[in-house]
């Protein structure tokens, strides 16, 4: 491989990790939750949160985006992170996101998955709690006693990325402040 190509593979795979924080950002910071059972219908008896640990994050976010005009949908979706392994090299994991634009009961499932980083060594996320405790926190459950009825203050993101012909992975972090922290209600 020449330098040339070298440096463009480097680049290539930083502006890939740029892309893939620059969207977790977006999704994370619009998170939301509800109380609400009548967001989705009376009869609705799913869980309307935010689940975390420190390797996945399921979430509802008004981060969707329309790209058909008439499409019969709204900026709310199922989202989720987490990290699977790789089909071209099992010593290496891939970066998925899961949308749904039909909340249902799991908003752990469902939608579609698909790969939006590759050559990923490890994630972690850490949640913030407001308030007075500023200890991070490995899994974040609005549906515990813990954590009833608030979201954290924010998400810090901990990404290891493999780059080309470089033996250990390159570590990228970020903090990202949640805007909604009380319940939206419809």
């Amino acid at each position: 491989m020449s330098t040339k190509e070298l440096v463009q593979d480097k680049d290539d795979q930083q502006q890939a990790v740029m892309s893939a924080l620059d969207k977790m950002y977006w999704d994370l910071h619009m998170a939301f939750f509800t109380q609400s059972r009548d967001f989705l219908g009376a009869k609705f008896d799913g869980k309307l949160g935010f689940v975390g640990t420190s390797e996945r994050v399921d979430f509802l976010s008004m981060s969707h985006l329309r790209y058909l005009a008439e499409a019969k949908e709204s900026e709310v979706a199922e989202i989720s992170y987490y990290l699977q392994p790789s089909e071209e090299d099992p010593s290496r994991q891939v970066l998925m996101r899961r949308e749904s634009t039909q909340i249902d009961r799991d908003f752990s499932e469902g939608g579609k998955s698909y790969e939006i980083l590759d050559s990923v060594d490890r994630i972690e996320f850490r949640y913030l709690p407001f308030g007075e405790d500023k200890e991070y926190k490995s899994q974040w459950d609005t549906d515990s006693l813990d954590y009833a009825g608030r979201l954290p203050w924010a998400v810090e993101l901990k990404l290891y990325v493999f780059f080309p012909q470089e033996e250990e992975p390159r570590f990228f972090t970020m903090l990202v402040p949640i805007k909604f922290q009380l319940p939206l209600n419809f």
